[in-house]
């Protein structure tokens, strides 16, 4: 397998991280076995890690400011990214994981494995040397986001589902008031207000849903290439077929998402809402 690099700022949103993954089908289970370790070039900060030999894992996507990687409880085995300098912070999707941080001779490594369920670690350097004194372990991984500290300590900065639910709540609130004072504005002085879509489940081939409409629609306006421009001329409808399939495929090739295969997985949906 090629090194991954990719030239975009990665922001992982952690307001809706919560709605946007759920277990995928055994069938895409585990497509990932890094036989021997593999390279990684990060531009933010300028650093290289490395995927240990022996590494397993569902899905992976690297930015230029962090790692992204997929596990379920089929993964069977571990994940493990190396740092030569800096610390790890690590952001999860939701529960049921495990996640080790440790720094040993300024080199810091992360493993992650995963007993219940399906989730998606976010790995990023951050500014602060990797030392000795640094060595924090992460266990019992729950939603939210973690950061490495010293002197053995453990950070979490907790997100609730209750608590996203309210904010969620309060942005549609936001949405409906902005539609209602469009509806009342005179013929003259009209306003377009554009919304972003929440996809809460995976999306694949024979799916209908005004998610998969809402899907073709982001996969046209991004246009990166031929089978993106076929969908455009065929036009956004709530099926997910053929051309849904190939542009899918093109837009995951583009972005880094490994395997490009078609599939809306939570990877590429935690990708999307970025965007």
């Amino acid at each position: 397998m090629q090194n991954f690099h990719r030239n975009q700022i990665f922001i992982f949103v952690l307001l809706v991280g919560a709605f946007f993954f759920s277990s995928l089908a055994a069938a895409h289970a585990a497509p990932l076995n890094f036989a021997t370790a593999e390279n990684i070039s990060l531009s933010s900060p300028s650093t290289t890690l490395t995927i240990a030999t022996g590494s397993v894992a569902d899905a992976l996507s690297v930015n230029a400011t962090s790692v992204l990687v997929m596990m379920s409880s089929s993964t069977g085995g571990t994940f493990t990214l190396v740092s030569p300098s800096y610390d790890l912070s690590v952001a999860t999707s939701s529960g049921g994981g495990t996640a080790t941080v440790s720094c040993t001779n300024g080199i810091e490594s992360a493993a992650l494995s995963q007993t219940t369920g399906s989730t998606v670690y976010t790995l990023t350097p951050t500014t602060t040397n990797c030392s000795s004194a640094s060595a924090p372990i992460i266990t019992n991984v729950t939603s939210g986001l973690f950061v490495d500290v010293p002197d053995g300590a453990t950070t979490t900065v907790s997100t609730g589902t209750a608590s996203l639910e309210a904010e969620i709540a309060s942005l549609e609130a936001e949405l409906q008031a902005l539609i209602a004072e469009q509806n009342g504005a005179s013929a003259t002085n009209t306003r377009v207000i554009f919304t972003v879509f929440h996809f809460t489940r995976d999306l694949e081939r024979g799916d209908r849903g005004v998610d998969v409409k809402a899907l073709q629609e982001l996969l046209i306006k991004e246009h990166i290439g031929p089978a993106a421009k076929a969908l455009g001329e065929y036009g956004p409808t709530d099926y997910f077929g053929d051309y849904t399939f190939d542009a899918l495929k093109e837009f995951q090739k583009h972005a880094g998402i490994v395997p490009d295969s078609g599939y809306f997985g939570p990877l590429t949906r935690a990708y999307v809402a970025t965007l």
